[in-house]
């Protein structure tokens, strides 16, 4: 299911000096111990953490939609942080991800926005031990007829 979600994913393009939006999937990538990352652009944090069903910072106790069991323990999580070469999400994320609602209606039809925790998924649990940073960088199709890119290199 998390494979199957879009996010706003916004880039700068160089020729026009506009910043533009596009719609790009989040992917799953196997990782060490095996565990999963998931892939998004970093701008769609807050509303990763919302649909995730995660609206606290695991230092700060449980999450609405997740029990933290051993997780809570800060030196635990800034290991595993090390380990897989994360960073500590925001406070501010959380904050957002905290007014984001459930669902929202669309021109007449009701659409569940969230939540992708263990309650709709039996088996699966979802840690978000941190967040990795990709690099930016120039992605130049202009050889292609294409445009030239300043943007997050997913």
């Amino acid at each position: 299911m998390a494979q199957g979600l879009f996010w706003k994913w916004t880039r700068k393009n160089l020729l026009t000096k506009k910043m533009e939006d596009f719609a790009i999937q989040g992917a799953l990538r196997p990782s060490i111990w095996g565990a999963w990352e998931y892939i998004f652009p970093e701008e769609a944090l807050p509303d990763v953490l919302a649909v995730f069903g995660i609206h606290q910072d695991l230092t700060g106790g449980m999450t609405h939609h997740l029990k933290l069991g051993q997780f809570v323990n800060k030196t635990k999580l800034a290991m595993l942080r090390k380990i897989f070469g994360a960073k500590k999400i925001p406070k501010e994320a959380f904050e957002i991800a905290k007014t984001i609602p459930p669902s929202m209606t669309l021109n007449g039809s009701y659409r569940a926005l969230s939540h992708l925790g263990h309650e709709i998924i039996p088996g699966i649990a979802i840690h978000p031990i941190g967040i990795k940073y990709d690099i930016r960088g120039v992605m130049d199709n202009t050889k292609e007829g294409g445009k030239k890119w300043d943007q997050e290199m997913l």
